[in-house]
């Protein structure tokens, strides 16, 4: 059940109790969050496999399963933010289920005004890194790409220079390595002109680039949500 119009910003309150997770999403959704509500792992499950969601606030004792569990499961879906509330949580609790996966951990009762904070926190974006010096060379899946020459050196070691579009596009894959990018958030680093289909369409040039034969695509397509680099990114002197 959503309780507010679709946003950027999607969260699932995944609490036991009914009235405590509804009074959570009403109080997201007055804040611009479109707030789901599960009551138990199955509800969960089954939003999980439809939506696009960013982020899950997880009561430990949903029914279903058990906390641990919730933490181990939910950390198997990369681009899937946690944060789980516990009764009386105790450090001990805190510190497995942030080794487990968890982005954070707030024990009840909380503060609304601190949970939305949290999500906020937990979702921020990181800061891009400090722009390449002349000799970088950025490293992923086996590529290198030197940045001040849009040079890109394929596994094998064949060099290719790539156009000016496919290179801001890269840039911005690389300064947010496993990390979601909405197609806006791509729009908005490249021309004021672009639309969704262009991008769509240099996203697909790009990928044609960094195909490997017998290997899987280093950029992931998230239907409705838009694209993710699966790979790290190691910044070298050359």
């Amino acid at each position: 059940m959503s309780l507010s119009p679709p946003v950027s910003l999607a969260v699932v309150v995944a609490e036991k109790d009914l009235r405590h997770r509804c009074e959570v999403a009403d109080y997201l959704a007055e804040h611009g969050v479109t707030a789901f509500v599960a009551g138990d792992i199955a509800d969960l499950e089954i939003l999980l496999a439809h939506e696009r969601i960013d982020l899950v606030v997880a009561d430990m004792s949903l029914p279903g399963g058990d906390g641990l569990s919730i933490c181990r499961n939910l950390r198997r879906r990369r681009d899937l933010a946690i944060i789980v509330t516990s009764g009386g949580l105790t450090e001990a609790e805190r510190i497995v289920a942030l080794e487990l996966g968890a982005d954070d951990a707030m024990a009840k009762p909380y503060s609304l005004r601190e949970l939305l904070a949290r999500i906020r926190a937990v979702l921020r974006p990181p800061p891009p890194p400090p722009p390449p010096g002349p000799q970088d060379q950025l490293h992923f899946a086996g590529f290198a790409y030197r940045p001040t020459r849009r040079q890109l050196m394929s596994p094998k070691g064949e060099a290719t220079v790539l156009a000016a579009a496919e290179a801001r596009l890269l840039m911005t894959l690389l300064a947010h390595p496993h990390t979601l990018l909405s197609r806006e958030t791509l729009i908005a680093s490249e021309a004021p002109s672009s639309d969704v289909r262009a991008i769509d369409q240099k996203v697909s040039r790009l990928r044609r680039r960094l195909n490997v034969p017998g290997e899987r695509s280093v950029i992931l397509t998230r239907r409705g949500a838009g694209y993710l680099l699966d790979c790290d990114v190691v910044r070298r002197a050359s």
